[in-house]
């Protein structure tokens, strides 16, 4: 299960590097294709610079007076644009990716103590010799079983609490950086379509402003999934407590087992600035 989710998480950060990649390809072909139908020749005529084509202002560290100039600027865009698309994408090194493999391993974690509670009595049979289809009307007819199963499930209710501390400082980490991402988010959404309102639908630039709406959509879609799983995968920790051979148990498994359930009953969400739900709705909602 958790080799499952360490390529899930290593698919999900190629995905978005290659789709980050992208984002510069279109710029720079779009502005090749705009600069090559304006600019007859290898210089640029009047005023004009390579400034006037690039997609996206930056500092050009070499002389920029000539076309060629001007796309070897757009090739160090593109390596640049990919070093920072790296980083972003790295389920090792930023945002995106490692925020997305925290998630994905806690939700795989949360998958784990879901098992270990249905299974649990199964287990304990296997631990001390008895065969799986052991029955008994009280586990305290067999102090060994009893004690076995509780120290089980007490083991398993630490687990738990771990993760729950887990989610809290992942939260913590990233909440406000989930909040200033959404913020952003919304304001290039509006102003990628109001570009779009405004260039021909056959223009290089209208499906280059596409492509990067297109990007920062699915880049907080990631998000908002991943965090949707969380919720998900909590909401199922009573029902897996409840899947347990209990009836036989003893007074201090029913006990313990039904206070993890009370503790449980409210799923769990990770937040966005701490008001609002890191969720699949949230997402809609924006």
């Amino acid at each position: 299960m958790l080799n499952n989710a360490k390529k899930l998480s290593s698919g999900v950060s190629l995905a978005l590097f290659g789709m980050y990649t992208c984002v510069g390809l279109f710029a720079h072909v779009s502005s090749s294709i705009t600069m090559n139908k304006r600019v007859k020749g290898n210089y640029f005529q009047g005023n004009e610079s390579c400034y006037d084509y690039t997609p996206y202002y930056f500092y050009i560290p070499f002389n920029v007076n000539t076309k060629s100039g001007c796309e070897a600027a757009f090739v160090f865009m593109d390596v640049s644009l990919d070093v920072f698309g790296f980083i972003l994408a790295s389920k090792y090194l930023s945002h995106d990716g490692l925020f997305v493999t925290f998630l994905n391993c806690l939700k795989t974690q949360i998958k784990i103590v879901q098992g270990a509670f249905c299974t649990i009595r199964e287990r304990c049979l296997k631990k001390i010799g008895l065969p799986v289809d052991y029955e008994i009307f009280q586990d305290k007819i067999n102090p060994k079983l009893e004690k076995v199963l509780y120290g089980e499930l007490t083991h398993s209710i630490q687990h738990l609490n771990i993760l729950l501390k887990l989610c809290l400082d992942i939260e913590n980490l990233f909440t406000y950086v989930i909040l200033a991402q959404t913020l952003g988010s919304l304001i290039i959404f509006a102003s990628c379509l109001y570009v779009a309102a405004t260039v021909s639908i056959n223009s290089s630039e209208f499906i280059v402003v596409v492509q990067y709406f297109f990007c920062v959509l699915v880049q907080l879609s990631v998000i908002c999934f991943f965090g949707n799983q969380i919720t998900i995968a909590s909401e199922e920790i009573g029902l897996s407590q409840y899947q347990c051979d209990w009836l036989s148990s003893s007074s201090r498994f029913k006990c313990s087992m039904i206070i993890t359930m009370c503790r449980t009953h409210r799923p769990l969400y990770l937040s966005i600035g701490k008001f609002s739900p890191l969720t699949l709705a949230t997402l809609v909602a924006v």
